[in-house]
Protein backbone atom coordinates (compact mmCIF):
# COMPACT_ATOMS: atom_id res chain seq x y z
CA UNK A 1 0.00 0.00 0.00
CA UNK A 2 2.88 2.37 0.78
CA UNK A 3 3.91 2.84 -2.86
CA UNK A 4 0.53 4.30 -3.81
CA UNK A 5 0.70 6.94 -1.06
CA UNK A 6 1.96 10.25 -2.46
CA UNK A 7 3.50 12.94 -0.29
CA UNK A 8 3.09 16.55 -1.34
CA UNK A 9 2.29 20.00 0.00
CA UNK A 10 -1.35 20.74 0.68
CA UNK A 11 -2.66 22.89 -2.15
CA UNK A 12 -6.28 23.87 -1.57
CA UNK A 13 -8.30 25.40 1.21
CA UNK A 14 -10.37 22.21 1.28
CA UNK A 15 -7.21 20.14 1.92
CA UNK A 16 -6.32 22.44 4.82
CA UNK A 17 -9.81 21.97 6.25
CA UNK A 18 -9.55 18.18 5.88
CA UNK A 19 -6.22 18.34 7.73
CA UNK A 20 -7.98 20.05 10.61
CA UNK A 21 -10.59 17.25 10.64
CA UNK A 22 -7.83 14.63 10.52
CA UNK A 23 -6.33 16.06 13.72
CA UNK A 24 -9.68 15.63 15.49
CA UNK A 25 -9.98 12.02 14.25
CA UNK A 26 -6.43 10.97 15.11
CA UNK A 27 -6.12 12.63 18.50
CA UNK A 28 -9.79 12.71 19.55
CA UNK A 29 -9.62 16.44 20.12
CA UNK A 30 -12.44 18.97 19.99
CA UNK A 31 -12.27 21.55 17.22
CA UNK A 32 -11.03 24.27 19.58
CA UNK A 33 -7.90 22.24 20.43
CA UNK A 34 -6.55 21.58 16.92
CA UNK A 35 -4.43 23.75 14.64
CA UNK A 36 -6.99 25.78 12.68
CA UNK A 37 -6.70 25.55 8.92
CA UNK A 38 -6.37 29.34 8.59
CA UNK A 39 -3.42 29.41 11.00
CA UNK A 40 -1.70 26.55 9.16
CA UNK A 41 -2.22 28.36 5.86
CA UNK A 42 -0.81 31.59 7.30
CA UNK A 43 2.27 29.72 8.56
CA UNK A 44 2.83 28.07 5.17
CA UNK A 45 2.46 31.38 3.33
CA UNK A 46 5.21 32.72 5.60
CA UNK A 47 7.79 29.94 5.28
CA UNK A 48 6.26 27.03 7.17
CA UNK A 49 5.37 23.71 5.61
CA UNK A 50 2.40 21.38 5.68
CA UNK A 51 2.95 18.13 3.84
CA UNK A 52 0.19 15.63 3.28
CA UNK A 53 0.19 11.91 2.61
CA UNK A 54 -2.48 11.14 0.01
CA UNK A 55 -4.03 7.81 -0.88
CA UNK A 56 -5.50 8.94 -4.17
CA UNK A 57 -7.42 12.07 -3.19
CA UNK A 58 -7.77 11.07 0.48
CA UNK A 59 -5.55 12.80 3.04
CA UNK A 60 -4.34 10.03 5.35
CA UNK A 61 -1.54 11.81 7.20
CA UNK A 62 0.31 15.09 7.53
CA UNK A 63 3.46 16.70 8.86
CA UNK A 64 3.48 20.36 9.92
CA UNK A 65 6.31 22.73 10.76
CA UNK A 66 6.60 26.48 11.18
CA UNK A 67 9.48 28.93 10.89
CA UNK A 68 11.45 29.74 14.01
CA UNK A 69 14.87 30.91 15.13
CA UNK A 70 17.56 28.88 16.86
CA UNK A 71 19.67 30.18 19.74
CA UNK A 72 22.01 32.08 17.40
CA UNK A 73 19.23 33.66 15.35
CA UNK A 74 19.32 31.37 12.33
CA UNK A 75 16.05 30.51 10.63
CA UNK A 76 14.89 26.95 11.25
CA UNK A 77 11.80 24.81 10.73
CA UNK A 78 10.14 23.87 14.02
CA UNK A 79 8.69 20.44 13.32
CA UNK A 80 5.51 20.56 15.35
CA UNK A 81 2.98 17.88 14.37
CA UNK A 82 2.69 14.58 12.59
CA UNK A 83 -0.40 12.40 12.34
CA UNK A 84 -1.37 9.29 10.39
CA UNK A 85 -4.81 7.69 10.31
CA UNK A 86 -4.89 4.37 12.24
CA UNK A 87 -5.49 2.18 9.16
CA UNK A 88 -2.33 3.57 7.55
CA UNK A 89 0.05 3.13 10.48
CA UNK A 90 2.86 0.59 10.67
CA UNK A 91 3.93 1.11 7.06
CA UNK A 92 6.61 3.75 7.53
CA UNK A 93 4.36 6.59 6.44
CA UNK A 94 5.26 8.83 9.38
CA UNK A 95 8.93 8.27 8.59
CA UNK A 96 8.34 9.16 4.93
CA UNK A 97 6.55 12.36 5.96
CA UNK A 98 9.43 13.39 8.24
CA UNK A 99 11.99 12.63 5.52
CA UNK A 100 10.03 14.75 3.04
CA UNK A 101 9.90 17.57 5.59
CA UNK A 102 13.66 17.29 6.10
CA UNK A 103 14.35 17.31 2.36
CA UNK A 104 12.18 20.37 1.86
CA UNK A 105 13.88 22.19 4.76
CA UNK A 106 17.36 21.34 3.43
CA UNK A 107 16.40 22.53 -0.06
CA UNK A 108 15.70 25.94 1.46
CA UNK A 109 19.17 26.15 2.92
Amino acid sequence: MQEKIKIRSLQTLEEYQVCQELQMKVWGLPELDVLPYHQALTAVLNGGMLLGAFDGEKLVGFCYGFVGLNEVGETIICSHMLAVLPNYRGQGLGYRLKLAQREKALSRG
